[in-house]
């Protein structure tokens, strides 16, 4: 009977450790996803194509989180401005300075109109419809992350 527990037991520890590592290796391709979408951001903001197609664009690699992911990159260019951060208050303030940020980062970025007038007369014609319909969604998506985090903060909303 004893035997039969210490198998239990470890099987029960074998799963758990499986299951961190599944973790950690789905949180790492996430760090690498989002490096890449970062990259592909600066690289098409340096040197925009002479033509754009959808598979050009660098789409967002989890947009039902797109917000948060972009103030956790955030987050640590925002330390250094809240000094002796240690309390509940400091942290509230570097994550909702982190958030704003974001914020402002991805309305710029994916604005419908500023959208189109970034790429303006190099989105290719079989495309275009289809980038700027996704664009408007991911700018729909920011939008309403952005009410949720100041909702769940019960902040009023910013226009």
């Amino acid at each position: 009977m004893l035997c039969r527990a210490r198998k239990d037991v470890r099987d029960g520890f074998d799963k758990e450790m499986a299951a961190a590592r599944l973790r950690r290796q789905l949180e790492e391709e996430w760090q690498w996803a989002k490096v890449a979408f970062e990259s592909g951001w600066k690289s098409i903001e340096r040197e925009t194509p002479q033509c754009v197609t959808f598979q050009d664009v660098p789409w967002p690699p989890d947009e039902s989180d797109m917000l948060a992911s972009l103030a956790a990159i955030e987050l640590p260019n925002v330390e250094p401005l809240v000094k002796g951060a240690v309390g509940h208050a400091e942290t509230l303030k570097m994550e909702y300075i982190a958030f704003r940020r974001a914020f402002k980062a991805a309305s710029l970025r994916w604005h419908p109109d500023k959208f189109a007038h970034r790429f303006q007369g190099v989105l290719d014609v079989k495309h275009r419809e289809k980038i700027l319909s996704r664009a408007q969604l991911i700018a729909q998506q920011v939008n309403m992350e952005w009410e949720v985090f100041q909702q769940s903060r019960n902040m009023p909303p910013q226009m």
